[in-house]
């Protein structure tokens, strides 16, 4: 999981202007929606009302929330657990509010966040950003995901090499065993338990 975040004591409109850009669609001008605490899309007066309130409150934090590609979480799977994520630490406070924008434009689906509030709310030191990064993983499931995905690719190599092993001719197989012993020296009595 990869967490990263900074913070700017200013309205919200250039970071929600970036977080908005898609650099897949840059030439179309297409933007990223962006959505609100309950996922649902905002539209033009949510969003300037969000840059409103924002600068009202002088501070703005930007989070960007990374699964890692492993996993293979979804879009939808990360527009979830993002909203999760964010209830589940920002949820308490009082003046806190967020939007946020699920990016599919890189290798790695990714969420930004630009949350604003009262600047003790949204402050953190190291401590704060590594349990926030600890909770994502949670959240997210990332460690069973990886769990279930290494497991996956497990079978899929068992699968192959069993695929391999049924195109081999008795007459391969016989040379690979002839190979072996010859690798190995000369059987001697103590190989196999005697003195």
């Amino acid at each position: 999981m990869m967490l990263k975040t900074d913070y700017q004591r200013s309205g919200a409109g250039k970071l929600l202007k970036y977080i908005r850009r898609d650099r897949e669609q840059d030439a179309s001008r297409t933007k990223v929606p962006l959505r609100d605490r309950i996922g649902r899309e905002l539209d033009e007066k949510h969003i300037e009302q969000f840059i409103e309130k924002s600068e009202k409150f002088g501070f703005q934090r930007h989070l960007i929330v990374s699964p890692d590609p492993e996993a293979k979480i979804t879009p939808e799977e990360i527009s979830s657990h993002t909203r999760d994520f964010m209830r589940e630490e920002f949820g308490d406070q009082p003046t806190t509010d967020y939007v946020y924008a699920t990016h599919t434009d890189t290798e790695i689906p990714h969420a930004h966040i630009a949350a604003t509030g009262h600047e003790p709310e949204l402050t953190m030191d190291v401590e704060d950003v590594n349990r926030l990064r600890d909770s994502a993983k949670d959240i997210f499931k990332e460690p069973e995901r990886l769990k279930e995905r290494a497991a996956d690719k497990h079978a899929e190599q068992a699968v192959e090499s069993a695929h391999d092993d049924a195109g081999q001719t008795q007459s391969q197989k016989d040379k690979l065993v002839e190979a072996t012993q010859i690798e190995s020296g000369p059987e001697r009595d103590f190989d196999v338990g005697g003195y």
